[in-house]
């Protein structure tokens, strides 16, 4: 019985998923009830219960449970008996149940149901349909040909002709046949081919082809798969689209990438993706073999094979899902497959591998679980898990016995694949020998994969075998092969294969380096190593630098210990350990000797600690002491005139000596570049005119090293005329050094040449037009500070860390709007952008792209050879109008001898042999010419003739002696050599592009850093004297070498104390002369340690004590040694924090915590592991890591001591809610955290409101002044606990108003008056006393006493002058109290002023809320429109920008209203238009869980129908909104959609004849709106004597209606200050309209209509006034 009750209930619930659980209750009810079966029907009925119960449980993929319950359906009926009775139940439950045991990998249980059914089964369609299971079935256990045999068995039963043993004249033939089938069939006709029916025998043939294919293609029968493929499509073609035909057409582009028809297969690969979009449901078997053969075969010639993988695995995931095991298993292969070369984590790897097995196990797919073992240990070879690295033998598998097994069962393609991650494994460990065995053995396997994405990087491996073999053995034959593969990666290339771009580089480098062009290979590898990385490929990113490295220290190449150490960085990033660890043992002149893998932790391969700093002792014995003095680095930099010169007038100036005079860079870099200074002097000239949409506002000029950017930049300053030039330089160190370090430059040259600027215009207009953004600029540039005056508005310290980088950016477009002008135009220029960090990339084109922006040209320049694809946005805007791109080049050869005529004071055709050498020697390099004439003269081989005085030269001598010097570096090795104080210079370079004299000086008296002196440069070890046995070297001066320094053109002069290098190529050749890197790691390390300790004030000093200890910290004797470093780290955080370097500041932390044990730490030094989790924290949320955020605030409530120790990590988790609008969430943390703190909120319900307000109602009188001076504060010290409750409660008032939560608002604020009249004032406490006063009005209806205490809480807010609680103070108070008594335009003007508030002390959400409050009291209170518009207009991209999405969804409804009012929707009765779509709109707050948004959809709607007098559509909006009284009425918004509610009510009523029910509901909200009117609510006068006048109208007392309209168009406009004209002509409007309907009286009825025409003109509503125009045309014409 209770199972019978069950399925009734069953049959009508409502939902599916009601009904599927209430079925499974009661077909398990009845199963226990079975022994109460006693006839043959009701048995049938059983069974075909328990079958239906069984579907479901299949449809939701729980296959054992639905096995146990066919099984169950069969155990109660009479098999024999039902085949003859009912054969359609029996059939489908015996096949589904063989399905189910099939799933669950039981296959002789499936075999044993398939042989019974076959026995009885009467229809072929049935027959084939179990065995098609059988046929998976043998394919999954391995028996492939079985499996192969059985299906082209079944094609013949089905009637279609199969040869048995397909040869490629089968294959040829078919194609021929369906390619003329194909022709002229576009891809539209083949979308749209009816569907197959399908009971058609051809859907069963094509099931069965499906297997057919799968299994020949496991089993090595290309012949076969690709007759089945072209046999499915041609069947799809003649008779219809079918769940098979994404499989056909997939695999067809399978097939055609075999045949390297490489655009047909892309064009099937993209079909098979359309017909699956366009039909799912009825598709969605197909998915996982569609996607499957798309991404494995087709997509990969033009999409990157990260992406592929993305679908590959989002396939494999669907496979279960819809029963397609086999599908589904190979796109987890092909998904692991391409991982290993995709992969940023072999760690990770190695966990999806054990999954993937244990998946494949599981469901017995061996075949597939064979095909993915020999990756699987690729990853543990890579990990280091194995004693040989390139031998696949370790806890997966023996390499030997897995070969031998998988060649004498006829796994083909299982042998194939595993000779294939032998072969990859062996390149990648360079082992030519063993590489060129497995080659031999993978010769017969290598045409059936040819399309796979695999087929990429097995051609790659062999032509890198190739090549190594060929530098070891120099055979011919293997060149030959070499070559003739890199024209076939070349040719994949060009015709724009994705995987193969990057790869293709590889080998060409390859080759350059196989013919000893040794700087076209180091070009070509560069190339290769960027394409590598752009395209996921990091162990070969890792390959390409290691291989560059050796080549290089194979010459004796200064950069080869550079490329090397980038190799070991890769390799140790994606943790392919043992490759790291090869690296170091085959160099170990340039790593040192490598210590053996003796720890047992780090042989046991400790997944958590892998990459853990490893503590213990230094590699060198010498550490710097503590104790030193920085003398007079530190200090604040001289403000005198001197250190201006700084500015752009230096900048560029680039001065190369030449024997005793200089050549001025201008003439020697800009030769051959009229062209390009043309270019950008005319971009330059376009800022002084009126600006156009393509005005041109970016250049972005690139070229390779030394190739004269810098200097063709610098050349347009000698041109402009008015105006300013800023610049700023990334180094290849500036994105750890410092951050933003190129950006503040350049902002610091501006506000430098600011302050100089005599004209104190600018100033002024800063400081008038930039107050509220005063904050965020001073906070990036302390400079900025003296420009603001003290009025403007400042952060508390605790509020500088909610700046984040879009406010930031916001602040820096507003100050060049300010800055630059027609009269004053600026160019803002960044040198070196490939080498810019990420946040100062995402500014500087933030700033570029803003098209608001006029009279700033944005210039960058770059190394196009070193940027990343991607890296760098703009680049992806090529060709817009206002983007100017200049590509530099090498000289010409005209050029170069322009420059050496112009020193030999010759005509250039008499310097012909001589400008042709100095040409071949440098390519044309401007750099590489200069220095290199600067040898000559040096050398003397430009010698002065004396009896001429001429220069001559001899061409044979000037080529043998300058040999050596190939290119620019070892010019400059040579001249630092020449040098006495040589050894000065090596340690500056490691100081930084720029650096302080003094520091340099105090560096040079430590006798430890004379440690480094003397063996830098000569010798790759230390000294073996003790260093502290070596004296003062007094012949070493400073000032002298600096000088000298200058003179040669090394350095140039910046500020008095302060010089820089003069190009990048010059401090990258000393780098590279100061030791190995372990030394100058040591070096680093004691600067680092001699810096930290000393004047704190300056930032800049904290940042590079940091970063030098931070490359130094392979050097740390002990923890202690590491626990202090991590604080450094954490100091230097705190400080990039406070100048908006979040990204900089989430870099050390990292840092700092790879220094400390995790959990140690706490018991260790409590207050820095808090201070440390709270600043995480905190860094996380501003880079909008919420997952990492939510982690530390975990790690300090668990740790935490005492409640207050929380708080800090408490408000971070809080705003990470706000900030994703996870409102809800936000509120449960937050009353949680109030019962921890000890004051928990009660139960927040309208009983609990009213009690709690009795009590609370005694706690003080609004009338009574509160004398913030004198009544007691709140304290950290006293109150911590209180403090910390009132910042959770003002958190919680926020968002109880974003959710309508009025009761959680109510009791949270009288908890906050409750702790503010006990322990006293606080900053918390303004917001306190304006909440409670909007409860009262709210709840009470006391709009007198609200008021008072809004007064008191502006009071409160002016004594403790915070700017975020001033204005969230003042956006409350004027949205719930204010507008009662004090006039719309005074209310309207403190919200705008609460906006800037808010926005200038970075709290964008309440600043966002008050923006969108001014902006709709501006629209409720009657503003003209087009004012309205604008303002509604210009929050919408506010909040865009600033990603404030619940304000951005409240404020869309109004912007439309005002467009629809205006006439600027196609119906403008509906919300429905350029702001918004009505429904789409409704669903999109929906999903976003806004429901205060799809209430202020339906306000919108209300007042527009209301507006309109739409009465039916004021009606449903009102419905849909709800009655008004369950709102908070101290809402302006509320009380004014009150009376458009009230209004509908009274029209319905009229409509209804009379109806009581809704009439005293009318009148009842009549009398609270009266009510309001009397306690002082000024602005609700004119609605409420509206209404007034429409009850009047119902009583049928006319004359006292018409009398009411009057006055309440007259209250309307009562006040100059409260001027409400949509009131006033809606009052005249429904006048007209009453006249008509009652009186004779047209003439009346006419000038009352007339007046509110012309009013609803003059408030902008065109289309009120063509509404009025069409209605009352008659009256208009006779009038």
């Amino acid at each position: 019985r209770i199972g019978d009750i069950l399925q009734q209930l069953s049959l009508a619930a409502e939902t599916e998923e009601k009904k599927d659980s209430l079925q499974f209750e009661a077909t398990n009810q009845r199963n226990r009830a079975a022994s109460q079966l006693s006839t043959y029907v009701e048995k049938v009925d059983h069974a075909r219960m328990n079958a239906f119960t069984a579907s479901i449980a299949e449809k939701q993929s729980a296959y054992d449970s639905a096995a146990t319950y066919y099984r169950t359906a069969l155990e109660y009926v009479d098999e024999d008996r039902i085949w003859q009775t009912d054969y359609d139940l029996i059939f489908d439950i015996m096949s589904s149940y063989s399905r189910m045991e099939f799933m669950l990998g039981r296959h002789s249980q499936c075999q044993e149901i398939v042989e019974e059914v076959l026995k009885k089964a009467t229809s072929l369609e049935d027959q084939v349909t179990v065995i098609r299971t059988q046929i998976e079935s043998l394919g999954v256990q391995g028996e492939l040909e079985e499996a192969v045999t059985m299906g082209l068995d079944v094609l013949e039963l089905v009637g279609e002709k199969f040869p048995k043993n397909p040869t490629t004249a089968h294959v040829l033939l078919a194609f021929i046949r369906l390619s003329s089938l194909l022709r002229n069939k576009t891809d539209e006709y083949l979308l749209k081919i009816p569907k197959m029916d399908k009971n058609d025998t051809k859907l069963l043939a094509l099931k069965i082809l499906r297997s057919v294919v799968l299994y020949s293609y496991y089993s090595e029968k290309p012949e076969c798969m690709s007759l089945g493929v072209m046999r499915m499509v041609e069947l799809t073609v003649k008779y219809g689209n079918s769940v098979m035909a994404p499989f056909a057409y997939g695999m067809y582009a399978m097939v055609l990438s075999f045949l390297e028809k490489r655009a047909q297969s892309y064009r099937f690969g993209t079909l098979t993706l359309r017909l699956m979009s366009q039909n799912p449901v009825l598709f969605q078997e197909s998915q996982p073999g569609g996607i499957g053969s798309v991404y494995c075969f087709a997509a990969h010639w033009r999409t990157k094979l990260i992406d592929c993988r993305k679908y590959l695995r989002d396939a494999h995931r669907v496979g279960p899902v819809v029963g397609d095991f086999n599908c589904g298993a190979i796109c987890a292969c092909a998904t692991y497959n391409a991982a290993f070369f995709v992969t940023d984590s072999y760690v990770t790897m190695y966990h999806e591998g054990r999954e993937y097995l244990a998946e494949m196990e599981t469901f017995q797919q061996e075949t597939l679980r064979l095909l993915t073992m020999p990756y699987c240990q690729a990853v543990d070879n890579l990990l280091g898990e194995c004693d040989d690295p390139v031998r696949l033998t370790g806890d997966i598998m023996q390499e030997d016995e897995f070969l031998d097994e998988a060649f004498n069962s006829k796994h083909n393609t299982t042998y194939a694949a595993t000779n294939f991650v032998r072969l990859i494994v062996a390149a990648v460990f360079c082992d030519w020998e063993l590489a060129l065995e497995v080659i031999q053995t993978l010769y017969k396997h290598t045409e059936t994969h040819e399309g796979h994405f695999n087929a990429c990087f097995y051609n790659f491996s062999r032509g890198l075998v190739w090549v190594g073999a060929y530098q070891k053995d120099k055979s011919r034959t293997q060149w030959r092969m070499f070559v003739s593969m890199v024209k076939k990666m070349e040719k994949l290339s060009k015709e724009g294969v994705q995987v193969c771009h990057p790869l293709y580089l590889f080998l060409k480098a390859e080759e350059h380096s196989a013919r000893n062009n040794v700087a076209e290979a180091r070009h070509t590898y560069d190339k290769a190593i960027a394409a590598c990385s752009d395209a996921s490929y990091r162990l070969y990113e890792g390959l390409a630098n290691e291989r560059c490295g050796e080549m290089l220290l194979a010459k004796g190449h200064y950069a080869a210990e550079h490329y090397l150490s980038r190799a070991v960085h890769v390799y140790n990033e994606i943790e392919a350990f043992s490759k790291r660890d090869q690296v170091k043992r085959n160099h170990v002149g340039v790593f040192g000797e490598v210590e053996g893998r003796d720890n047992e932790e780090e042989q046991s391969f400790n997944f958590v600690n892998r990459n853990a700093y490893a503590f213990g002792e230094a590699r060198d014995e010498e550490i710097v002491s503590e104790s030193s003095t920085l003398g007079e680095y530190g200090r604040k930099p001289s403000t005198t005139s001197t250190a201006s010169t700084a500015s752009s007038e230096t900048l560029g100036s680039r001065n190369f000596a030449i024997g005793p005079t200089l050549v001025d860079p201008p003439e020697v870099r800009l030769h051959g570049r009229s062209e390009e200074s043309d270019i950008l002097y005319e971009s330059y000239k376009g800022l002084c005119t009126v600006p156009t949409q393509d005005s041109i506002r970016c250049c972005l000029v690139r070229g390779p090293e030394g190739v004269g950017k810098t200097a063709l930049v610098a050349s347009l300053e000698q041109k402009m005329g008015v105006g300013a030039l800023v610049s700023g330089k990334f180094d290849q160190f500036s994105q750890v050094s410092r951050p933003y370090s190129a950006l503040r430059q350049a902002m610091s040259a501006l506000c430098r040449h600011l302050c100089n600027n005599n004209s104190s215009t600018v100033r002024d207009d800063i400081a008038k037009e930039l107050s509220y953004e005063s904050p965020t600029l001073t906070a990036f540039l302390p400079e900025m500070k003296g420009m603001f005056q003290e009025g403007c508005h400042t952060f508390e310290e605790s509020s500088i860390d909610t700046i984040s980088l879009q406010r930031l950016i916001d602040s820096l477009r507003s100050l060049m709007r300010v800055v630059a002008t027609p009269s004053r135009p600026l160019v803002f220029f960044l040198d070196d952008l490939q080498w810019a960090d990420g946040d100062s990339l995402a500014i500087f084109e933030a700033l570029v792209e803003d098209s608001r922006t006029h009279h700033v040209l944005f210039v960058g320049a770059y190394r196009d050879n070193l940027i990343r694809d991607g890296a760098m946005s703009l680049l992806s805007r090529k060709g817009e109008p206002w983007l100017q791109e200049i590509c530099l080049e090498n000289l010409s050869l005209e050029s170069v001898k322009e420059i050496v005529g112009g020193l030999v004071e010759r005509e250039p055709a008499e310097v012909d042999d001589l400008g042709q050498l100095v040409h071949l020697k440098s390519q044309g390099n401007p750099c590489y010419t200069a220095f290199f004439l600067e040898y000559l003269l040096r050398k003397d081989l430009l010698s002065v003739d004396r009896s001429s005085g001429e220069r001559t030269w001899d061409c044979n001598e000037i080529t043998i002696d300058t040999s050596s010097c190939n290119s620019v570096r070892d010019v400059i090795e040579s001249k630092i050599n020449r040098m006495e104080g040589g050894d000065v210079l090596l340690l500056a370079s490691l100081l930084g592009y720029e650096f302080e004299i003094s520091l340099l000086q105090l560096l040079l008296e430590e006798k430890t850093v004379d440690y480094f002196m003397g063996w830098s440069r000569s010798s790759t070890t230390p000294p073996a004297a003790d260093a502290n046995e070596l004296g003062d070297d007094e012949s070493t001066n400073v000032k002298a070498t600096i000088d000298e320094a200058v003179s040669q053109g090394i350095l140039e002069r910046t500020r008095r104390n302060a010089c820089r290098f003069r190009g990048n190529e010059i401090q990258e050749t000393l780098i590279s002369m100061a030791g190995n890197e372990s030394q100058r790691s040591k070096i680093h390390y004691r600067v680092g340690k001699l810096l930290f300790g000393t004047d704190k004030g300056d930032k800049s000093v904290t940042f590079d004590a940091c970063n030098h200890l931070n490359l130094g910290r392979t050097h740390l004797k002990t923890r202690e040694d590491a626990f202090e470093l991590a604080k450094v780290n954490i100091e230097a955080a705190q400080l990039a924090v406070e100048v908006v370097g979040y990204g900089w500041a989430s870099d050390k932390i990292k840092l700092a915590q790879l220094s400390v044990d995790r959990e140690k730490k706490w018991a260790k030094d409590y207050d820095f592991s808090l201070d440390l989790c709270n600043l995480v924290a905190s860094v996380e949320l501003l880079n909008g890591n919420h997952v990492n955020c939510r982690l530390a605030v975990d790690e300090v409530s668990s740790h935490a001591r005492i409640a207050r120790d929380k708080m800090s990590s408490v408000a971070t988790q809080l705003k990470s809610y706000r900030v994703r609008g996870e409102f809800v969430e936000a509120q449960t943390y937050a009353l949680k955290v109030l019962e921890e703190l000890g004051f928990p909120l009660k139960n927040p319900t309208t009983f609990t409101v009213w009690m709690d307000l009795i009590s609370t109602k005694l706690l003080g009188n609004p009338r009574v002044r509160y004398d913030a001076a004198s009544m007691p504060k709140m304290s950290r010290e006293e109150h911590p606990e209180q403090l910390a409750a009132m910042e959770v409660l003002s958190t919680l008032i926020q968002n109880s108003f974003l959710i309508e939560s009025s009761e959680t608002f109510a009791m949270a604020a009288m908890q906050m008056l409750r702790l503010s009249t006990t322990y006293g004032l606080s900053k918390f406490a303004s917001l306190a006393l304006a909440s409670y006063g909007a409860m009262v009005a709210s709840t009470l209806g006391d709009v007198q006493e609200g008021y008072e205490w809004g007064k008191q809480a502006l009071i409160v807010a002016r004594h403790f002058s915070d700017p975020v609680y001033q204005a969230r103070t003042l956006f409350v108070v004027n949205l719930h109290l204010s507008h009662w008594r004090d006039p719309a335009a005074g209310c309207s003007t403190a919200l705008d002023d609460a906006h800037k508030d808010g926005k200038g002390s970075c709290d964008l959400s309440f600043s966002s809320l008050a923006g969108q409050a001014h902006a709709v009291l501006l629209l409720f209170l009657g503003a003209e429109l087009k004012q309205v518009n604008s303002s509604l207009s210009a929050y919408v991209d506010e909040f865009r920008c600033y990603n404030q999405m619940v304000p951005l969804l409240m404020i869309r409804p109004y912007l439309q209203l005002t467009h629809c009012l205006m006439n600027e929707a196609e119906d403008p009765k509906e919300l429905n238009g350029t702001a918004m779509n009505k429904e789409d709109f409704l669903s999109e707050c929906v999903a976003a869980k806004q429901e205060y948004a799809v209430a202020g959809v339906h306000g919108a709607q209300l007042m527009l129908s209301c507006f309109f007098c739409d009465i039916d559509g004021a009606a449903t909006a009102m419905e849909k909104l709800g009655d008004c009284d369950k709102t908070p009425l101290s809402h302006y918004a509320n009380t004014q959609l009150c009376f458009f509610a009230t209004w509908t009510k009274l029209q319905l009523a009229k409509r209804e004849g009379q109806s009581k029910v809704t009439i005293v509901e009318a009148r009842k909200e009549l009398k609270k709106l009266e009510r309001l009117v009397e306690n002082g609510a000024v602005n609700l006068k004119a609605p409420t004597l509206i209404l007034k006048a429409e009850s009047m109208v119902l009583n049928g007392d006319h004359e006292t209606a018409k009398s009411l309209f009057d006055d309440a168009a007259d209250a309307a406009m009562a006040k100059e200050d409260m001027q409400q004209r949509h009131y006033q002509a809606f009052a005249f409007e429904l006048a007209g309209r009453h006249l008509l309907e009652t009186t004779d009286d047209n003439e009346q009825a006419t000038s009352s209509l007339s007046m509110a025409r012309t009013l609803w003109d003059t408030y902008g509503a065109t289309a009120k006034v063509q509404q009025l125009d069409t209605t009352f045309e008659s009256l208009f014409v006779s009038k």
